[in-house]
């Protein structure tokens, strides 16, 4: 039994089960909502009268607080919940929800969960359960998360965005999503990715960067559809055979440590963006530069000396070469007919950043 003596200004509470709680106490045996009782309001005081099997508490103010009762004025001493039967103290959460409030039906529009930007330290796995198959859709970005679990039921989910969180590992269950289209877990704090990670057939768009990534498994990128790669912002030192990957047009490998690149990448038929900038790499494989697809290569802030011939470069509009240490640009770079900006500023050859407009050459400073 739940029996509280609860002021009468309190919002909500979030109880957790565990092992010390009673028989039949799971989350079906919990269904209640406090309501906030417009009786007189009392100065802010917290007497609760807990069951020793409660884990943890979370409460937040809102508008029927008691004038005064603010974040910095609601202070909690630890020995107030004293003595539980087990080493953990009530967890409080003043600015940010440690769970939801509400049911997670209640963020669903559609076929979409939609979770963005709520400081949520936690997702109940429990939860998504029950309303999994309806989803194609999951967004928790913006959140704290530090682990993310995905129920059988995802199995229709095509888009799942996690980034800025806190995540270590990738999602557990994230093998139920054979759907999945789209995968976003830039910004947490990931170091490697999964050799599972290649069952995904229909996966057109994968966003890793600005994570702790340092190994790739070389089976981690059979991923036939995919259009899309970022992996910018790691900590890699080298990258696993993409050549399978023929429908690849975009390829992100900026701000690594990566000392050279993959001569396999001239396997891409179809790749349109090449960005191996703010690197470690001393050359660039003459294979790259026979890449007709490419309309964008970015080599920008490595330790380059020089660049190959890039004549068999017909579709290329953007290169960017600056901050090396080459000396001699080939003469045919400015044979290139569709190339509209090169920029090679910070190398030995110019100061200057010149663009093509037209035929027409223009020096702007840097």
């Amino acid at each position: 039994s739940l029996e509280l003596s609860l002021p009468t200004w309190l919002h909500s509470i979030c109880l957790r089960w565990n092992s010390h709680s009673p028989p039949g106490f799971t989350p079906s045996a919990f269904v209640g909502t406090l309501t906030p009782r417009l009786a007189s309001l009392h100065p802010p005081s917290l007497e609760l009268s807990l069951p020793t099997w409660l884990h943890s508490i979370c409460l937040r103010w809102n508008s029927h607080s008691p004038p005064g009762f603010t974040p910095s004025a609601f202070v909690l001493s630890p020995s107030a919940f004293t003595p539980l039967p087990f080493n953990s103290l009530p967890f409080f959460s003043m600015g940010a929800w440690w769970s939801l409030p509400n049911s997670l039906q209640d963020y669903v529009e559609e076929d979409s969960l939609l979770l963005d930007g709520l400081d949520l330290e936690r997702i109940v796995v429990e939860e998504l359960l029950e309303i999994g198959g309806s989803l194609t859709v999951i967004r928790v970005d913006n959140n704290k998360l530090t682990h993310l679990e995905l129920p059988a039921t995802c199995s229709k989910v095509e888009d799942l965005t996690a980034s800025k969180n806190q995540l270590e590992l990738f999602p557990l269950g994230m093998n139920y999503c054979v759907r999945l289209r789209h995968l976003d877990l830039s910004g947490n704090k990931l170091t490697e990715v999964p050799n599972h990670f290649s069952g995904f057939a229909s996966l057109s768009n994968l966003f890793l960067q600005d994570n702790l990534i340092s190994t790739i498994p070389e089976e981690a990128f059979n991923l036939p559809s995919l259009r899309i790669l970022a992996l910018s912002g790691n900590k890699l030192q080298n990258v696993p055979s993409v050549g399978n990957m023929t429908a690849l047009r975009e390829l992100y490998l900026d701000h690594n440590e990566l000392g050279d690149i993959p001569k396999d990448l001239s396997k891409l038929d179809n790749l349109l963006t090449l960005d191996v900038s703010s690197n470690r790499i001393s050359n660039v494989p003459a294979e790259i530069f026979a890449m007709t697809s490419l309309r964008s290569l970015y080599l920008q802030e490595n330790a380059l000396n020089a660049i190959g011939d890039c004549s068999e470069l017909l579709y290329l509009q953007y290169l960017n070469i600056s901050n090396n240490n080459i000396s001699v640009v080939p003469s045919s770079v400015s044979q290139l007919p569709l190339l509209r900006k090169l920029t090679m500023y910070g190398n030995p050859c110019t100061k200057d950043s010149i663009v093509l407009v037209s035929g027409r050459v223009i020096r702007e400073p840097k």
